[in-house]
Formats: structure tokens, C-alpha cells, sequence
């Protein structure tokens, strides 16, 4: 699907919830869950394309450690984004506080070893 497809279904989907929750219906979010993961799953098949790319244009070189510490980052952030935005969109924002809370965490700790690199380096060069 194109940007302007998925928009479109967005908006369709937005419109859709709105009704049935006007309506009465038991469960208008359930129709905002399911939209989430179809997305989720399409920007999961195109963020493999991108890393693969980027894996080939890193391989041989000597950042592919940075390389893939990125795509790790990446990868987190936006899973950790969309499931608390699928917290806030049921009613749960406090679980999407937790979730965003504990992808900061996970962050921190997946760039540890860069930032020791970083220092090893500059530490390397104040010692020149």
C-alpha cells in the first residue's frame, strides 16, 4: 500500500470508529487495534527492505557495529511508539507511559557501548 492508501484507510477507519461509538456499539476501539497491526505489519516488511539496504552498504567497513545499534534503535522506537499509541487509542494511556518508559530504558542501555566507544575515543585523542 502507498502513503496516500494507508491515509485514506486511516481516515476511513477514524470515520468508521467514530460511528460506532455514536452508535453504541460494545467495542469501536477493536476496529482501531486491527487497523494498528495491518499498519504495523506493513511498515514492518518495509523496514526490513531498509535494513537490509543499509546492511549491505555497511558491510566491510568498520561501522557496522554503529549500523546495526541504529537499526536496533529504530526498530525499538517504532515498536514502542505504536503500541503506546494502541494504549492511548483503547483508553490505557498510563500502560502507554509504561511501555514508552521502558523503551527509554531499553535505549540507554543498547547505546552504552557506543557511548564507551565514544569516550574510549575521545579520551584516545585528549591523550595525544
Amino acid at each position: 500500500m502507498t502513503t496516500l492508501q494507508i491515509c485514506g484507510a486511516a481516515v476511513l477507519a477514524a470515520a468508521v470508529a467514530v460511528i460506532l461509538r455514536d452508535a453504541g456499539a460494545p467495542h469501536p476501539e477493536a476496529l482501531c487495534t486491527v487497523f494498528a497491526v495491518l499498519v504495523m505489519g506493513r511498515v514492518l516488511t518495509n523496514t526490513q527492505t531498509v535494513a537490509s539496504f543499509i546492511d549491505r552498504m555497511a558491510d566491510g567497513t568498520s561501522v557496522t557495529e554503529y549500523v546495526s545499534t541504529l537499526l536496533k534503535a529504530a526498530g525499538i522506537a517504532f515498536t514502542v511508539d505504536m503500541a503506546s499509541e494502541l494504549c492511548r487509542s483503547v483508553g490505557e494511556g498510563s500502560i502507554a507511559s509504561y511501555v514508552e518508559t521502558f523503551g527509554k530504558f531499553e535505549l540507554i542501555v543498547l547505546t552504552l557501548p557506543v557511548v564507551s566507544s565514544l569516550l574510549e575515543l575521545s579520551m584516545g585523542l585528549l591523550n595525544l
